[in-house]
């Protein structure tokens, strides 16, 4: 699979943010942020935005491989738009071009509230995170 360009480019910035925090030490290295990283990379980086403390947490890697596959990467327009949003936030952050708390209020203005409220119940964009049904979603 070929990346668009903003996607490679938010790659190849997110692998020189986590080279630099790998190289600190004691607890603010990318070990002790290692739950949360897994959760936003193979699940969703709406997981950045739980109200509970993930970063003293460790989740079982096969477990979160399980559900990074049960879930597939199809996911819903509205999710994609919801974490392309969040990226675009946390990089920004990581270059320095705007601190966290602006950031926030940015990423709170940019946020498709309107399309996010009227998005049905059973609509996937709030089903997504369900894999409970037991189904494997296709990869494509």
């Amino acid at each position: 699979m070929v990346l668009p360009v903003e996607d490679q480019e938010n790659l190849e910035e997110f692998c020189k943010l986590a080279t630099e925090i790998s190289s600190r030490s004691g607890t603010d290295n990318l070990a002790s942020m290692r739950a949360l990283l897994q959760l936003a990379l193979f699940i969703s980086p709406i997981y950045l935005l739980v109200s509970f403390q993930l970063v003293k947490k460790s989740f079982n890697h096969q477990t979160l491989l399980d559900t990074a596959v049960r879930l597939g990467n199809k996911k819903p327009d509205i999710l994609l738009e919801v974490e392309s949003i969040i990226w675009k936030v946390l990089f920004s952050i990581a270059k320095g071009e705007s601190g966290p708390n602006e950031a926030f209020w940015d990423m709170i203005a940019a946020l498709p509230w309107e399309k996010m409220e009227n998005t049905g119940i059973s609509d996937e964009g709030r089903t997504w995170f369900d894999c409970s049904r037991g189904q494997l979603r296709p990869f494509h």
